[in-house]
């Protein structure tokens, strides 16, 4: 191995670490002088060479313009979970289908009723008959019939309670 001298100041000053790469003597002498090491931020990250340029790019981009990562206050974190809490416990207007379900519940309490007069009251009531009818399924009420007669709504709490 040859080794080779250089006097500061003149054309031969020490080059830049990237400028010394894979010379022999500048890893020999790289130790010697306490110069710094050439650095390949991709090498230790375990990223692609592409993924650590463009995280020096924006650790650039983000020193260039003073920019701090948010830091929200207790204040702040507090206020946005008794939001959530408020609009988590807020009631909630009842759906048609829950209004329907109610008032049959009101109205089959006294007992069977005929399916078509039902109906005509629910009408009167801003009720429509298909709303009412799945209002009636799952309230659970059971229509009967005997033979080629009317149609009889009865809730199921109703019988079970005879």
């Amino acid at each position: 191995m040859e080794l080779g001298f250089f006097i500061a100041g003149r054309d031969n000053d020490v080059p830049q670490p990237h400028e010394r790469r894979n010379s022999p003597y500048w890893r020999f002498m790289t130790p010697l002088l306490n110069l710094p090491p050439e650095h390949l931020p991709y090498d230790a990250e375990g990223v692609s060479r592409e993924v650590a340029e463009i995280r020096a790019y924006e650790a650039r981009r983000a020193e260039a313009n003073n920019s701090v990562p948010y830091q929200p206050t207790l204040g702040e974190v507090v206020s946005e979970v008794v939001e959530a809490v408020r609009e988590a416990v807020k009631p909630r207007k009842p759906t048609e289908l829950q209004k329907a379900k109610t008032w049959l519940q009101m109205t089959l309490a006294g007992g069977p009723m005929l399916a078509t007069v039902v109906e005509k009251l629910a009408i009167k009531a801003g009720i429509s008959k298909r709303t009412l009818r799945r209002a009636a399924k799952s309230a659970k009420v059971q229509s009967r019939r005997k033979g080629r007669g009317p149609w009889l709504w009865t809730p199921l709490q109703a019988e079970g309670q005879e």
